[in-house]
């Protein structure tokens, strides 16, 4: 008998038992997973992509096009700019001046990725990230309460996914999403 063979678990049935439970919780978490995701999805792909959640969404837009036209500085257009030369008029919600452009406070963190997300897929290509973020998210429930409670995954992916603000912030634009399933996953790991 080797030194490996001595330390090799011995099969019991309670242990091919325990190995049946966890391979079908793990069908389960998964499936859940799937309708989860799939809910997200549909809302999120058929949502009109010029509608947005709230103005910061759209001053995020403005963002990712500021990318895509070459301002790497994240400058706002404005067409009232020939009526407003001083930019005393601008009309985006929390702007601001800095060298002569318009500001918005969100960093370039989201607006980077989202950027060339919309450059490959469009209006739907906005919501990926959240999306994305979402699955992340209630996957992590998931793997977080089956290690609490054995057998329950597939429950907590779809609370968490289906139940939870989680549902809204995954199919808008919006960084909420992303945030929450980067957070999730660290206590996860």
């Amino acid at each position: 008998i080797s030194v490996l063979e001595r330390f090799r678990p011995i099969a019991t049935p309670a242990r091919a038992a325990h190995r049946g439970i966890a391979e079908r919780s793990s069908r389960q978490t998964l499936l859940a997973l799937g309708v989860v995701a799939l809910a997200y999805a549909a809302i999120a792909f058929t949502r009109p992509s010029d509608a947005f959640w709230s103005p910061n969404s759209g001053s995020k837009l403005l963002q990712v096009l500021a990318l895509l036209e070459g301002r790497l500085d994240l400058s706002l257009g404005y067409p009232g700019r020939w009526l407003d030369p001083e930019l005393i008029f601008r009309p985006y919600t929390l702007s601001y001046v800095v060298n002569g452009g318009i500001q918005v406070p969100w960093p370039m963190a989201w607006a980077l990725p989202s950027a060339l997300l919309y450059a490959v897929f469009g209006g739907p290509g906005l919501t990926l990230l959240p999306v994305a973020g979402g699955v992340l998210a209630a996957w992590s429930a998931g793997g977080l309460a089956e290690r609490v409670t054995p057998g329950s995954g597939w429950l907590a992916v779809l609370l968490a996914g289906l139940a939870t603000p989680m549902f809204i912030f995954s199919t808008v634009f919006w960084e909420h999403a992303p945030a929450a399933g980067l957070f999730a996953l660290g206590f996860l790991l």
